[in-house]
């Protein structure tokens, strides 16, 4: 059994790879289609790299 050991790893790894989804999977249609008031805090007309932005919605009945 201890022969087998080290061959069990990379075996397993073989079989799992050999059984990854296609690469030209279908890509699902999207059906549903949001529309919502957002506020931007804080406002500016240009942002730098790093600077920190709030989004924010009230979506009602939630």
């Amino acid at each position: 059994m201890s022969k087998y050991r080290n061959w069990v790893l990379p075996a397993f790894a073989c079989l799992a790879m050999g059984f990854q989804c296609e690469e030209d999977y279908p890509e699902p249609e999207y059906s549903h289609i949001f529309q919502e008031a957002l506020s931007l805090t804080p406002y500016k007309k240009a942002y730098a790299v790093g600077d920190t932005l709030w989004v924010g919605t009230n979506i009602q009945g939630k």
